[in-house]
């Protein structure tokens, strides 16, 4: 068992999961919710049946979803790709790591308050922005300066992707996670659903987070200090101090930071908070027009956004793909106020393609065990099931969390998740007390569970082995699992 981790444990894993899902479809009926109620179907059953293919995952099958995958999350892929070459050619800059090298000073022999700050930010972010995966934005350059502070993998990892989960467990506002409840699950919640209970669970979960991350690192042993993959000035190795543009430095420091804010602005859901602002913005850009001037040869008038794209949306509605174009626009634009040779930006984009291809094979994986979960529908019947054999009200709360783990195992997407154990949650007299429970399973599994996308960029990205990743988190988990089942019990028995 040891030998199974010391090399590509995560492939090794997906694997065994793709296999168990495949082969699920052999040993189960197919099973679907229809208004709370369970529909089982075979190739006898006509109606239902027919919207899916009834056929059993077959050896072939592997292939054909794996590019579906490709096809219905093209998004994420390319997010992916696009955040890995944006910071190899910021990487390229010495402009860019004497940024990072200036914040890192601020913070020599405070390295536990960063790592507090850095899981609060990511914390507080994910759990209002429209979409979570999009603080990998901002994780590498945090790396970046873990790496200068001389930072463990693992507390790396828990400070930056940790907080990511943590605002999934506490997400109030978020339209991916509290929004997938009612748009894809059928709750009858609101956003902000038990928000007093949300607050409970998110600060007790910090506070033992913060708490294993500060042993960890005040621990005294000689832990493996996180590697900076994005900033390599090997080709401008020189033994001669190099001089800084003031300059430039000013320009790169404005231009990263007009990133992040943008960034923030465009996947915090506005709407939620009853903020018009940059929806009537957008409206009256979008709307407004240059005219010929009277007695002109021309007679036309031009849409202004024309100059720039008529696709681009208001803040609080930019998706994954949106916010791909826009790095790409600020990595051509930083190229020239950080003076990084065209040369070193071709090579840095090849390196950041290359650096990618180990976390999206993953993600592939990953997201067809999502494919393979929702077109051979044997999840309904196997947690309805679970859910009629702990069906007692002082066991409820425990059936929460099995399907909970179970369904998050197996579909990592929120949409989805919400989809399966909405249907049979829909009609219970207690949605507040569900959607809780259903966010906190779903956050507690992608603390864990080998197919969480945030989970396995950061193990993939920081080279830390599943095995290792356990060996701390565990009683974190432990410690999330008891204080939920808690905070359901009053919910559900007051």
């Amino acid at each position: 068992m040891k030998k199974f981790f010391e090399k590509h444990d995560l492939f090794k894993i997906l694997t065994i999961l793709l296999v168990i899902a495949a082969l699920a479809t052999w040993v189960f009926r197919y099973t679907v919710f229809q208004n709370g109620e369970l529909m089982t179907f075979d190739e006898k059953v006509t109606g239902i049946a027919s919207i899916m293919d009834q056929s059993t995952i077959g050896l072939f099958d592997f292939n054909t979803y794996i590019m579906l995958v490709l096809y219905y999350f093209t998004n994420v892929f390319a997010f992916v790709f696009v955040v890995f070459a944006f910071y190899k050619v910021l990487g390229k800059s010495r402009i860019y790591d004497t940024i990072v090298g200036k914040i890192s000073n601020l913070f020599k022999g405070k390295e536990i308050l960063f790592a507090g700050i850095s899981l609060v930010f990511y914390g507080v972010f994910t759990s209002i922005t429209a979409e979570p995966i999009v603080a990998l934005a901002f994780i590498p350059f945090s790396i970046s300066v873990f790496a200068k502070l001389k930072t463990d993998k693992i507390s790396s990892l828990a400070s930056t992707f940790g907080g990511v989960l943590l605002g999934v467990l506490g997400a109030t506002y978020s339209t991916k996670i509290v929004g997938s409840l009612i748009n894809y699950g059928g709750l009858n919640i609101q956003l902000g659903n038990e928000m007093l209970a949300t607050i409970i669970l998110s600060i007790v979960a910090l506070i033992v987070l913060m708490a294993l991350i500060y042993k960890r690192m005040t621990t005294g042993e000689e832990l493996e200090v996180v590697e900076d993959k994005f900033i390599d000035l090997t080709p401008l190795t020189t033994k001669k101090k190099v001089k800084i543009n003031k300059t430039s430095l000013i320009f790169t420091s404005i231009a990263l930071a007009v990133f992040a804010i943008v960034v923030v602005l465009a996947f915090t859901p506005w709407t939620a908070f009853n903020v018009d602002t940059f929806t009537k913005l957008h409206e009256s850009i979008t709307t407004a027009t240059l005219s010929s001037k009277e007695g002109s040869i021309f007679n036309a008038t031009y849409p202004i956004i024309f100059l720039g794209s008529t696709t681009l949306t208001a803040f609080g509605e930019w998706d994954l793909f949106t916010v791909s174009a826009f790095m790409i626009l600020m990595m051509v634009i930083i190229k020239f106020v950080a003076n990084i040779k065209l040369d070193e930006a071709i090579e840095a984009l090849t390196d950041g393609l290359k650096m990618s291809v180990k976390p999206a094979g993953l993600l592939i994986m990953i997201y067809a065990i999502l494919v393979f979960s929702v077109s051979y529908p044997v999840l309904p019947g196997i947690i309805a099931q679970i859910d009629k054999t702990l069906s007692a009200d002082f066991i409820r709360p425990v059936s929460y969390m099995i399907n909970g783990v179970l369904t998050g195992t197996f579909t990592v997407d929120m949409q989805y998740y919400s989809s399966i154990l909405g249907g049979l949650y829909s009609t219970f007299a207690k949605p507040n007390a569900v959607a809780l429970a259903m966010q906190s399973t779903y956050a507690l599994t992608g603390f864990i569970a080998p197919t969480s996308a945030i989970l396995v960029l950061g193990l993939s990205m920081l080279d830390i082995k599943y095995s290792d990743y356990f060996k701390f988190i565990w009683k974190f988990l432990a410690a999330l699992f008891v204080v939920i089942l808690i905070v359901l019990y009053i919910l559900i028995l007051n």
